[in-house]
C-alpha cells in the first residue's frame, strides 16, 4: 500500500534558543494539537523532546532502544489520522552533513519544513558556555570565547548561522528553511511558543490570553470551536557566575583525582546546579561582556547575519536582530576566595548526592533478595 504523505515540521533548536519551553508546550497540548489536525509523536520521546531520534542518527551514547527509533515513528505516523507531524530536539543541530542526508531519507517522501530559532551571538556564546560548563567542561570563558570569534575555528560556525545552516539547505532546499530571530520584537505575541504556532500554520483565528493567568491562551478555529493552551514558563535559569565556577572547579578536580575508568563529573554537577537553583546567590546571572564587547562580537559576525536575512528572510537591508546589547554588570567570582562554609556545603552537596545513589542500590539489592527468597 502506498505511503501517504504527511506534513512534517521539522524543528532542530538551535541550542539555547527555548527550546525545552516549546518542547513542554507540545507535550503538555499534545491532546489540542492532535484536535487540530497535528501530532506530536511520542517515538523518541525523551523528557519533552524527540531526541532518541537524533541520538540514534547522531551515535549518541544516550541512545536507548526502549524510548523508540525511527522505525517506531514510521509505524506511529502511519497509524494516525491526522496530516501534520511535529518533530523537535536541538540535538538535530549538531548532525554532520551525512546524517541530515540520512535523515531526509528517513522523512521520505513527506513535505518537511526544517524550523530553526536563532539568537544574537554575544548571548548565544555565552548561554552555550555556560551550558557546556554544566555538562562537564573545564574550558574557562576567556579561552571558549577565542574559539567562538576565531572563524579558522569549527567552534565559530555554529555562531556563524550561515555556514551552519547550508548543509540543511544543501539537502531540504531553501524554501523549507523556516528562520526565526529569537527577540521579542520578532516574535508572534511576544512568545516563541504561539510565534511556532503560527511557523506550523496552526489554524487559528483568534489567539488571546486570559487576564487571570499570564500563561493561559485559548485558539478559536473558525467554526468557533475554543480550546485552551497553556503555555508554560521557561525554567530553563541561566546559572550564576558563582554556580559556574564551582562546578567547572569541580570538574577539573574530579578529573584530575579520577581513576582509570574515567566515569567523568556530569552525574555530580547535577546536584550542584539544582542546589544553586534552589538556593539562589546574591550574585546576578553569568555575565562576561560590556555592551562594547558585546556589540564587537556582533560586528565579526555581521556579513554571516546579513547573509542569513537577506536569503532566509528577504531582508534588503540585511538585518537579521534589532535589539541592541544592554549594558550589564560583568560578573565576578574567584574560586581562590570560596570561603570555608561553602566548601563544607558543597562536599556535603556532594556527598548526599553519592549517598541517595548507595541508599538505592542498597534497596534495590533488598528487594532483589527478598524476592528471591519468596520465590524459592
Amino acid at each position: 500500500m502506498a505511503k501517504v504523505s504527511k506534513n512534517i515540521y521539522l524543528h532542530i533548536g538551535l541550542h539555547k534558543t527555548a527550546s525545552t519551553t516549546l518542547q513542554n508546550f507540545l507535550k503538555n497540548n499534545k491532546n489540542v494539537l492532535f484536535k487540530f489536525g497535528y501530532l506530536y509523536p511520542e517515538s523518541g520521546m525523551v523528557y519533552s523532546g524527540n531526541h532518541n531520534l537524533a541520538w540514534h542518527l547522531s551515535e549518541d551514547k544516550r541512545y536507548r532502544t526502549q524510548y523508540g527509533s525511527w522505525d517506531d515513528l514510521h509505524t506511529e505516523i502511519a497509524a494516525t489520522s491526522v496530516d501534520n507531524i511535529i518533530l523537535s530536539s536541538e540535538d538535530f543541530e549538531i548532525l554532520k552533513p551525512p546524517k541530515i542526508k540520512l535523515l531526509k531519507s528517513e522523512l521520505k517522501p513527506d513535505h518537511v519544513k526544517v524550523i530553526v530559532y536563532i539568537r544574537r551571538q554575544d548571548a548565544l556564546i555565552q548561554s552555550v558556555y555556560a551550558q557546556q560548563v554544566k555538562g562537564g567542561s573545564k574550558v574557562k570563558f576567556e579561552d571558549f570565547i577565542k574559539k567562538a570569534t576565531n572563524f579558522q575555528s569549527k567552534t565559530s560556525h555554529r555562531f556563524q548561522f550561515d555556514i551552519h545552516l547550508h548543509p540543511w539547505v544543501k539537502q531540504f532546499g531553501l524554501e523549507n528553511i523556516i528562520i526565526q530571530p529569537l527577540e521579542k520584537s520578532q516574535l508572534y505575541q511576544e512568545d516563541i511558543c504561539l510565534d511556532f504556532l503560527k511557523n506550523i500554520q496552526f489554524p487559528v483565528s483568534i489567539l488571546r490570553q486570559d487576564e487571570s493567568d499570564d500563561f493561559k491562551w485559548y485558539c478559536q478555529t473558525q467554526t468557533s470551536h475554543t480550546d485552551e493552551l497553556i503555555v508554560p514558563q521557561n525554567k530553563n535559569e541561566s546559572p550564576s557566575h558563582q554556580a559556574l565556577e564551582i562546578m567547572r572547579f569541580t570538574s577539573q578536580v574530579i578529573d584530575q583525582k579520577n581513576d582509570k575508568n574515567n566515569l567523568g563529573s556530569e552525574r555530580y554537577l547535577k546536584s550542584i546546579l539544582k542546589y544553586y537553583q534552589n538556593h539562589p546567590s546574591e550574585q546576578n546571572k553569568f555575565n562576561q561582556l560590556t555592551r562594547q564587547e558585546a556589540l564587537n562580537i556582533l560586528n565579526l559576525f555581521e556579513e554571516s547575519n546579513s547573509n542569513v536575512a537577506r536569503q532566509y528572510l528577504s531582508r534588503k537591508d540585511g538585518k537579521l536582530f534589532y535589539e541592541d546589547p544592554k549594558e550589564l554588570e560583568v560578573t565576578q567570582f574567584d574560586i581562590s576566595e570560596i570561603s570555608p562554609d561553602q566548601q563544607l556545603e558543597i562536599i556535603l552537596i556532594l556527598l548526599h548526592d553519592i549517598w541517595n545513589k548507595i541508599d538505592k542500590i542498597y534497596r534495590d539489592v533488598e528487594t532483589l533478595k527478598s524476592n528471591q527468597l519468596n520465590n524459592r
